[in-house]
């Protein structure tokens, strides 16, 4: 199986994964224990991602207490980060929600 989605530019590691309709195509090849394992890894790198974030924002507040434009501006822009991380991901949680119940009706 993967080397026939390879052979069709469908596997989730190339470059090609990236040009529209690339997800919608690997998703039809693939099965569900590849979906399975590429959701959560996704979701595992999501939830380190805003560890890493949390804490960079305890580090932006110490260094904002010191009155630093630094440490607020670093506050700044890793609050937005986060803000655009969780409303993508409850985004595209609801979407999915959505199409799995268009799907079992």
């Amino acid at each position: 199986m993967n080397r026939l989605m390879e052979s069709q530019n469908s596997c989730m590691y190339t470059s090609d994964f990236y040009r529209n309709g690339a997800l919608n195509q690997w998703m039809n090849n693939s099965d569900e224990g590849q979906r399975q394992i590429a959701y959560k890894a996704a979701f595992h790198v999501y939830r380190n991602t805003i560890r890493v974030l949390f804490f960079s924002v305890n580090l932006a507040l110490i260094l904002a207490g010191m009155r630093s434009a630094v440490g607020i501006t670093a506050f700044l822009v890793i609050g937005v980060i986060w803000i655009f991380m969780s409303a993508s991901f409850c985004v595209e949680r609801n979407r999915m929600k959505k199409l799995k119940k268009l799907k079992n009706t």
